[in-house]
């Protein structure tokens, strides 16, 4: 069994981790300062490589696909102007355009 000198060093040691730890934590929080970033589609950048001229013609590929959307929810897509964003449309358009995810969304800093 531990004394209860014994006891008490190993609670002041623990408190002193997490000071150190807090501490530490703090200034690797300092190093890197928090920049705001927006996510956005980059569905006209795929279409222009892909030679799709507009939204009447993507909206028309996806819907051979089997893509159920309104063609003006798809322009306010297109546009970023949409805050939801279905995944069966996510997918249809990475089958239409024949892009990955990692080429059809792009991180931008605020």
């Amino acid at each position: 069994m531990f004394s209860l000198h014994q006891m008490q060093s190993v609670v002041c040691i623990q408190r002193k981790l997490i000071i150190l730890l807090s501490l530490f934590c703090l200034h690797s929080m300092a190093r890197r300062p928090y920049r705001p970033r927006r996510l956005r589609l980059a569905i006209k950048e795929q279409m222009a490589v892909r030679g799709i001229s507009s939204v009447v013609a993507l909206h028309a590929l996806l819907r051979e696909a089997g893509v159920d959307i309104s063609h003006s929810q798809l322009t306010r897509i297109v546009n970023n102007e949409s805050e939801l964003l279905n995944l069966s449309v996510v997918n249809g358009l990475m089958t239409v355009l024949r892009c990955d995810a990692n080429e059809l969304f792009v991180t931008e800093h605020a």
